[in-house]
This record gives C-alpha cells, sequence and structure tokens, in this order.
C-alpha cells in the first residue's frame, strides 16, 4: 500500500507554487512551507536515485532467482511456465526448451553450473539435472521411489555441480536420509535427520552448511560434523533464507532477523530499522520502514520499505534509498521481490498500474549497487 495516497490528494489543489527564484517553496499568504519543500525533495530524490535504473526485462517475467552471478526467471505463455536465465559473466540469455512441469507442479533448483527439476507419478519420482549454459543438454537423471505420503516430489537443492535430495516417507529409507548426487553417478547418502521430529519443509546446501527448516524453525547443519544447531526464530519462516559465513539472514512471521556467527547473536532487523534515526525528512519518517522481500549483498541487506527498495548495512545499521517509489498515481509503481547477483547488480520487479491500485504485473528494473550504495 502506498503510504503517500492520501498525501498526494492534498497535494492536488495545486496550493504550493514554488518560487521562480531561489527554489524555496512559498505558500499563498507568502510563508515558506516546510512540507511542500519536503515533498519538493523527495520527488527530486526519486529521479535521483532512477538515474541509476534500467529495464531489464519485461512484465513476462516472473519469479526471479539468483544465484551467484546468474539470474533465472519464469515466464508464462500460457498455463505452463518457460524457464530463462541470464549469465552476467558472458551476458548470453538462455531460453531453457526442458519442461520444468506443468501446471502448479512446475519446480526447479539451479546454480551457474546446474538447473534441476523433478517429475513424479504414483511409483517414482525422477530428477533430471541440465547444463545451465545451453538451452537444452541434459547431464544426468537419478530416480527415487515415490514417497508414502502426499509429496510431490522430495525437496531437494543444488550447489554448484552437485545436487542433494532430502528423503522423507521413502519406501527405501524408514529414516529422514539426506542423499548427495553427483549426475553422471548414483546418490549417495549423507547423513539423516532422525533427531529433528517435526516436519521437513524444504533446505538449501552450500559446502558443508546446510540450512534447513523444520516445522516453520531454521536449523544449521554442519555436513562434516554432523552437528544441527536450531538459529532461535520464535516465528515460523515465511520467506527468504540466505547464509554467509558470517551469518544467517532470513524472514519469518515477526519480521526480518540476522543470526550472526560465530557470536550466535539473533538480530531483530525490523526493530533495528524502526529505531534507525534515518529519514528521507521528516514528512517521509517512516518510508524506510520494513514490509517485504529481503536478500543480501555483502554487507548489505537489502529490502521492500514502505515506499521503496532500502539497503541496510548488517553492522554499522546504516540505511541508504536505492529506489523511491514515486508518489505519482499515474503511473503508480510499488517495488516487489529483489533479487541481487554477487556484483552488486540488483533486480526488483517494478508493479506498474495506471489506476491508481497496486498493479498485477510490471516490468524488471536493474540497479548497479556498487554505483548506488
Amino acid at each position: 500500500m502506498n503510504r503517500h495516497y492520501a498525501f498526494v490528494l492534498s497535494l492536488s489543489c495545486g496550493c504550493f507554487v514554488p518560487s521562480s527564484d531561489d527554489g524555496i517553496i512559498i505558500d499563498d499568504d507568502g510563508y515558506e512551507d516546510p512540507t511542500a519543500q519536503d515533498v519538493a525533495a523527495y520527488d527530486a530524490l526519486v529521479a535521483n536515485l532512477e538515474a541509476n535504473r534500467t529495464q531489464f526485462l519485461d512484465e513476462e517475467a516472473d519469479e526471479l532467482v539468483a544465484e551467484n552471478n546468474w539470474l533465472f526467471w519464469l515466464e508464462f505463455p500460457g498455463f505452463d511456465p518457460t524457464l530463462h536465465g541470464y549469465d552476467s559473466a558472458s551476458g548470453a540469455r538462455l531460453d531453457y526448451t526442458f519442461p520444468i512441469g506443468s501446471g502448479d507442479e512446475y519446480n526447479f533448483r539451479a546454480s551457474p553450473e546446474l538447473v534441476v527439476t523433478a517429475v513424479g507419478d504414483e511409483d517414482q519420482i525422477v530428477y533430471s539435472a541440465y547444463r545451465s549454459g545451453a538451452s537444452l543438454e541434459l547431464v544426468g537423471q537419478a530416480t527415487f521411489a515415490a514417497p508414502s505420503d502426499e509429496q510431490r516430489w522430495y525437496a531437494y537443492a543444488v550447489d554448484h555441480d552437485v545436487v542433494y535430495v532430502m528423503l522423507v516417507s521413502s519406501p527405501d529409507f524408514p529414516q529422514k536420509t539426506l542423499m548427495r548426487w553427483l549426475p553422471g553417478t548414483a546418490p549417495q547418502p549423507v547423513t539423516t535427520l532422525e533427531s529433528i521430529e517435526g516436519e521437513f519443509w524444504d533446505f538449501d546446501v552450500e559446502g558443508n552448511t546446510m540450512l534447513f527448516i523444520e516445522g516453520g524453525r531454521l536449523w544449521h547443519l554442519d555436513l562434516a560434523t554432523k552437528q544441527a544447531e536450531w538459529l532461535e526464530n520464535t516465528t515460523e519462516i515465511s520467506g527468504n533464507v540466505n547464509f554467509e559465513p558470517d551469518g544467517v539472514l532470513f524472514e519469518s512471521a515477526a519480521g526480518p532477523f540476522f543470526y550472526r556467527w560465530p557470536s550466535r547473536e539473533l538480530v531483530d532487523l525490523g526493530a533495528v530499522i524502526a529505531s534507525s534515526p534515518y529519514q528521507i525528512n521528516a514528512t517521509f519518517p517512516s518510508s524506510h520502514h520494513y514490509e517485504e522481500g529481503l536478500t543480501r549483498w555483502g554487507d548489505y541487506a537489502i529490502y521492500i520499505g514502505s515506499s521503496g527498495v532500502f539497503a541496510l548495512h548488517l553492522t554499522t545499521h546504516d540505511i541508504a534509498p536505492v529506489l523511491l517509489e514515486p508518489r505519482s498515481d499515474s503511473p503508480r509503481i510499488e517495488y516487489r521481490h529483489p533479487a541481487v547477483l554477487d556484483n552488486g547488480t540488483l533486480f526488483v520487479t517494478g508493479l506498474t498500474s495506471e489506476s491508481g491500485s497496486v498493479g498485477a504485473d510490471g516490468p524488471v528494473y536493474a540497479v548497479d549497487l556498487n554505483a548506488a550504495l
């Protein structure tokens, strides 16, 4: 929701008239109007930030996924989606021709090396791994007996050229078993999670670090030592999870958090943002407050605030605007779904509408965070 909509209506009366000589805005009684000054400063900042924004994809692009310096996205020419990729190092764009599932059963996980998708039936689940840098090049397939519960496929993750599959309720493995699969070879068990009693939701792996969600709780598992640690979230995981050697950034029902290693400190980023002395100006004091969307680039948490895209430094807690939503409803733009590459290229969808309501879709913009921050 655009928090400035009612205020925009009050400005339409034409009461604020900028002076022609020094830029100071004077009201009808001849006094300086600080609110109008703030509004003008906000509009100028919108334009200044947009100078670092370029359109990267049109409104057909959906469900952005950033992996290292690759971007993957879906398009829906019909009921079944098509998958696409962009390698920022070479500038190549790929239109993948292999299917990733029909209707609401589409799925994929990707890395710079592999794109993997799973297809299930009553008897088995087949995982197909394709090379990321080709439109259609099958690297290998792995088949598992279908789960005995209602899962459509087992949760899986891709770490560069290795695939991990979490077998839960498998007819062949009585315990929750993590399988490691290097396409071209047979999958092998890595460890079991018999001590984890709740429902297994999802996971990801990088090197020896595994993050998984069990019943809404976020866990870290060291695949070398097989030691698991709960990351102390007291409300369930509700969005993105991003992990780096220094900590885990995640969205929960209570907002954004950062679990810092090795101090084991859980930082409530929503509270940090709300209590920050930062503001665009006095007329827009809460534009930077967290609303949704969370990703990471280096020392920064990138998030959607009430009026645009902002960056929070995870150590100093400094806040900077990246893109601000214009106050105009012609068109109205609301930013959603930030995804950032390792090289600092931020991609964000700008939901666009001419009616004043929140748009259903919009183009994908690119922003160079190296220049913006």
